[in-house]
């Protein structure tokens, strides 16, 4: 009989702990990788064409034209059938360009030649098997668009307390269009979040600092980091 931390005839030392030594040994200890997934707290209509991959190829909406609306049709109505509803109500266009998203998804790009038939489009929309479809005007370029990360952010209920406060903070440097926290996969939030900046309109953007002041409940300063947003596959 072995006593404790005596040797065995193999030469490995045994003992009442050696079994468990061995299991914990060779069990896979490294810790889990913590899983960091987005919490959408603000889009824009306009948001979609440029940020839901789900909806449209980010390298074509990157070429739509300045004056293009673009109509998010989705699984409601096929390309043909959606063409002819189109033109019945608003008129042929001078460019009908379709597309689907990787689901499937029916996107169309309509550039009208009647600016009055553009605003028809943008604020009444169109009837489409019962469901109202409205366009909205597509993006000429992503170089109008920032994507902005923000860290250090204090602990909160990002759901409830951080959507206003983060809108309200980045407002004067451009169009907010998207907003996202990031959660882990017990969907608590890790003080991060992103915000997407249109500066289409600044013919002089506000430079974006490097420390933004976070007000509402908050009263604090967080770091920012901007950058030219190149398409969905730099979010």
């Amino acid at each position: 009989m072995s006593t404790h931390g005596s040797l065995s005839t193999n030469g490995i030392r045994s003992g009442p702990w050696n079994g468990v030594n061995r299991s914990l040994h060779n069990s896979n200890t490294r810790p889990t990788k913590c899983i960091i997934k987005a919490l959408p707290l603000f889009n824009s209509p306009e948001s979609e064409v440029l940020l839901k991959q789900v909806a449209i190829d980010a390298a074509w909406a990157r070429l739509v034209h300045p004056l293009s609306v673009i109509f998010n049709v989705g699984k409601i109505a096929s390309d043909h059938e959606f063409c002819e509803i189109m033109v019945q109500t608003l008129g042929s266009a001078g460019s009908y360009i379709p597309r689907y998203s990787k689901t499937k998804d029916l996107m169309v790009e309509v550039l009208f030649s009647n600016p009055e038939t553009r605003r028809k489009a943008t604020t009444t929309g169109l009837d489409v098997k019962g469901s109202r479809i409205v366009a909205f005007p597509g993006f000429s370029s992503g170089d109008n668009i920032i994507k902005v990360d923000l860290c250090n952010i204090p602990a909160c209920d990002a759901n409830i307390e951080l959507r206003e406060p983060l809108k309200a903070a980045m407002e004067s440097y451009g169009k907010v269009i998207d907003i996202r926290a990031y959660v882990d996969h017990y969907d608590q939030f890790r003080g991060k979040a992103t915000v997407f900046l249109d500066i289409s309109a600044n013919a002089y953007p506000k430079p974006l600092h490097s420390q933004i002041r976070l007000g509402g409940c908050f009263n604090a300063t967080i770091s920012a980091r901007s950058k030219i947003f190149k398409g969905i596959n730099s979010i």
